[in-house]
C-alpha cells in the first residue's frame, strides 16, 4: 500500500504528494497561492477539478512540487533526515481564508455579488474568475479582458467602459503561467482610475461572446466604505467565481447551485458561433424569453447570421438573407406543414405580413409544433 496520496490544487490543478495523515488539513498551493482543504468533500458541480489519485495512477508519476506545501510533523517523517546543526525550518501556518465576496441576489439577468472596494487590493479576488468563457463557459481560444469601474473613471472615460471591456488585452495562452496568479503581474493597470480600481481584474471570453453583455460592474458609496457590485449573467460562471472566493459551504452557494441547475438556459446552450450569428439580427424585447433556434435545412447552424428562425415566448422571428420578420404568437394566423420524405416545408401566414417558408427536418417540425402548443400559440395548424 502506498505511503502517500496525490492531490490536485482546486484552482490550477497543480499536483502534490502528501501523506494520508494530512487529510482534513488546510494547505496553500505554491503555484497559484489558492487555499484548499486536503481531501475535502467533492464539489456538487462539474466545474471543480478535485479528487484523490493513487500512486498507481500513471498521471501521478509527474507530480510536481512534492510535499512543499506541507511542513508539518507528518511530512517531515517522510523527508530525508536533516543535520542536527541545521534543523528544517517550520513555515508559518497559512492565513485563514476570509470571505469578502457576498451573493447579494439572483435575478433574471444573473447573479449579483458585492464586496468592499478595498478588497480589490487582494490578488486572490482579482484572480478568481474561472479560466473559461464568461459567456458560454467554453475553454478554448480564450481572450483576456479587464473589468472597469465606471463610477470611478474620470471625465468622459466612464462613457466608454463597455467598449474598453470589449477590447481584449491579449490571448490567454500567450501569457506565461496563465493558470496562476502570475497572470495578474503581466497585465496593465488601468489609466484614469485611482487605486485600487486601477488594478487589473481579468475576465475571459471566446471570440463569439461579448463580455459587456455577460458582466456588469458598479461602485456605490464613498471611501472608505465604498462597495463594488458585480453582475455575472452566466450562473455557471457565477458558481465558479463564488466558490473561488470562499463561498463554498454557505447557504448562498448552495442556493446559487440549485438556481443554476433549475434554470436550463437554451440560449447559453447554443454553440457560441451560432449564438453570435443570431445576435446580428435578433434582439429580445424587454421581458421576452428565448425558447429555441430553428435552423433552415438549406443552411447550417453556423450560418445563423444568414438564415434561421428564433422562437420566443411571444413571437417567431424569421430570417432569410436580407429579410427579417417577426410573427406574434397571439396573432391570428396559420402554419401549414407539407412533408416530403425526411424533410418538411412549413409555411407561416399572418394577416398583413409576408409569409415565411422554413425547410425543416421531421424532428424539428415536431419540436416546433410541441413548443407552439406549450406557448398557447393561437395559430391554426394545417398538415
Amino acid at each position: 500500500m502506498s505511503e502517500h496520496v496525490v492531490v490536485r490544487c482546486q484552482r490550477c490543478s497543480q499536483k502534490y504528494r502528501v501523506p494520508p495523515t494530512s487529510v482534513g488539513r488546510k494547505a496553500r498551493c505554491v503555484k497559484c497561492h489558492a487555499e484548499f482543504i486536503i481531501g475535502g468533500d467533492k464539489p456538487t458541480d462539474e466545474d471543480t477539478i478535485v479528487g484523490w489519485i493513487t500512486e498507481d495512477d500513471p498521471s501521478s508519476r509527474s507530480v510536481m512540487g512534492s510535499t512543499g506545501i506541507f511542513q508539518g510533523s507528518e511530512t517531515r517523517q517522510q523527508a530525508p533526515k536533516a543535520s542536527v546543526s541545521q534543523p528544517a525550518p517550520t513555515p508559518a501556518a497559512p492565513e485563514p481564508l476570509q470571505q469578502v465576496v457576498h451573493l447579494e441576489g439572483i435575478r433574471d439577468n444573473g447573479a449579483h455579488f458585492e464586496f468592499p472596494a478595498a478588497a480589490l487590493a487582494r490578488e486572490d479576488l482579482r484572480n478568481s474568475f474561472p479560466r473559461k468563457c464568461v459567456g458560454c463557459s467554453g475553454r478554448n481560444d480564450l481572450r483576456v479582458h479587464l473589468l472597469y469601474w465606471p463610477e470611478r473613471m474620470l471625465g468622459k472615460e466612464r462613457t466608454y467602459w463597455k467598449d474598453r471591456l470589449e477590447t481584449a488585452v491579449g490571448d490567454l495562452e500567450r501569457f506565461p503561467g496563465f493558470g496562476g496568479a502570475e497572470l495578474l503581474r503581466q497585465l496593465p493597470r488601468t489609466r484614469h482610475l485611482e487605486h485600487p480600481f486601477d488594478l487589473p481584474f481579468p475576465v475571459f471570453a471566446c471570440r463569439y461572446c461579448r463580455p459587456s453583455e455577460e458582466v456588469e460592474t458598479h461602485v456605490s458609496g464613498k471611501p472608505p466604505h465604498d462597495v463594488c457590485r458585480l453582475r455575472i449573467a452566466s450562473l455557471s460562471v457565477a458558481v465558479s467565481f463564488f466558490r473561488n472566493n470562499g463561498g463554498r459551504g454557505s447557504h448562498a452557494y448552495q442556493r446559487l447551485i440549485e438556481e443554476r441547475d433549475r434554470r436550463q438556459d437554451p440560449w447559453r446552450a447554443l454553440d457560441p458561433q451560432t449564438r453570435r450569428g443570431i445576435s446580428q439580427w435578433f434582439q429580445p424585447q424587454p421581458g421576452e424569453t428565448f425558447v429555441r433556434f430553428i435552423h433552415d435545412r438549406d443552411f447550417s447552424p453556423a450560418q445563423a447570421a444568414v438564415a434561421g428562425s428564433v422562437l420566443t415566448d411571444r413571437r417567431l422571428v424569421f430570417k432569410l438573407q436580407s429579410e427579417c420578420e417577426g410573427y406574434p404568437l397571439n396573432g391570428e394566423g396559420r402554419i401549414e406543414i407539407m412533408r416530403k420524405g425526411d424533410l418538411a416545408i412549413a409555411h407561416i401566414y399572418l394577416h398583413g405580413q409576408r409569409p415565411a417558408v422554413l425547410k425543416l427536418g421531421l424532428v424539428q417540425v415536431d419540436e416546433l409544433l410541441d413548443s407552439l402548443r406549450q406557448l398557447h400559440c393561437r395559430w391554426t395548424v394545417v398538415m
